[in-house]
């Protein structure tokens, strides 16, 4: 765990993190959020409203459960603007 950073991170408007059926609770994505917006429940990750969108959990699971989507609006041209 990374600690609650949560209030200096803002969620990117437009992005979703969504889980896939490949998905066999292995926890990697759960140890990689920051702002603990993940748990592991009956054998699956699941999302909670705290997510902010930034990916990490992408990038850590073996199985390429984990995604990101993005819809055609909100999603700013420089992403670290959130950190503001």
């Amino acid at each position: 765990m990374y600690g609650p950073i949560d209030n200096t991170l803002k969620k990117l408007e437009g992005v979703s993190v969504r889980i896939g059926e490949d998905c066999v609770g292995c926890g990697a994505c759960e140890k990689a959020c920051f702002v603990n917006a993940i748990r592991i429940n009956d054998g699956m990750a699941e999302i909670s409203e705290a997510c902010r969108g930034c990916g990490r959990c992408v990038n850590v699971c073996p199985n390429h459960a984990v995604s990101l989507e993005i819809s055609g609006h909100g999603v700013p041209d420089r992403p670290l603007e959130r950190l503001a």
